[in-house]
């Protein structure tokens, strides 16, 4: 990985030399931390010459996003040469509301994906919570909602590599910090444990991302570990252990923590890299 410097200046002139194209950026988890910083950088170094979706469930929080980004500075007046953004709530604990996203996705008029951020998850180790899809709660925000959301906008990823552009997916998790995936309790349906249920999730995107892009090869898909980062997610319901992370051991964690608007620019950098090695 390079310097924040280089990412940094590898990725404004990257963003700002795009083609005469306004690019289709989603964002999952973009109401705050790394994702709200990757929808404001995109924003930024096209100079508001993009197409961002950001995708939530804080729609207070998504207006005030969208309300700082900038404006297209092009002169041109043409609406389809514009950039704009949109936001589109959506609970991804439930598939039904993943497949309800992407018909809201066709119904704003977006046909193509050139970057797909996946960055919604939860930080959490207490016990096994199921939907209503009998899934755990934490597996699935970390896992089955990535594997659902990608399974269903693969179509519009395919769609830009057809009109010649770039088609780049990046999971925001764990790469290579799960050792073995227990393959004889997938879903953990016995022995569950909250630390356990986090862990495999790791493992469970580095297994899915290899294999979407063994049948994808147009595609770049790329799994990667952020690292500590002061999102404000060691947050705990258990008062003795919040107390202990959040107030003997926080300002120790802020010294090795990495600030999100910089842990962006090395997640942008991966997204637009691994475009490039395709």
């Amino acid at each position: 990985m390079p310097s924040l410097q280089q990412a940094r200046s590898s990725n404004s002139s990257s963003l700002s030399a795009l083609p005469s194209i306004v690019p289709t950026v989603v964002v999952f988890g973009a109401t705050s931390g790394i994702g709200e910083c990757i929808v404001k950088l995109f924003a930024q170094d096209t100079k508001g010459k993009a197409r961002i979706v950001l995708v939530g469930r804080n729609e207070e929080a998504a207006k005030r996003i969208i309300e700082s980004l900038p404006k297209n500075e092009s002169n041109n007046e043409d609406t389809e040469e514009r950039g704009n953004y949109d936001f589109i709530s959506c609970d991804i604990t439930l598939m039904k509301n993943i497949r309800a996203f992407g018909e809201e996705l066709k119904k704003k008029g977006v046909q193509k994906i050139n970057y797909l951020v996946l960055s919604a998850g939860v930080f959490s180790f207490s016990g096994r919570e199921e939907t209503e899809d009998g899934l755990d709660w934490k597996l699935v925000s970390r896992f089955y909602s990535r594997f659902a959301i990608i399974h269903t906008l693969l179509p519009m990823l395919h769609e830009a590599v057809a009109q010649g552009e770039d088609a780049s997916i990046l999971s925001i998790l764990g790469a290579g910090q799960s050792g073995k995936v227990d393959f004889a309790n997938l879903g953990l349906k016995s022995h569950y444990a909250g630390w356990k249920a986090m862990i495999e999730t790791c493992g469970y995107n580095d297994l899915m991302v290899q294999a979407y892009s063994s049948r994808n090869p147009r595609i770049a898909f790329t799994h990667i570990h952020p690292g500590a980062v002061d999102t404000g997610v060691y947050r705990f319901q258990n008062p003795v252990l919040n107390f202990v992370v959040r107030g003997l051991g926080w300002p120790l964690l802020r010294m090795i923590m990495t600030r999100p608007e910089d842990c962006a620019e090395w997640m942008v950098y991966s997204l637009l890299e691994g475009a490039r090695a395709v």
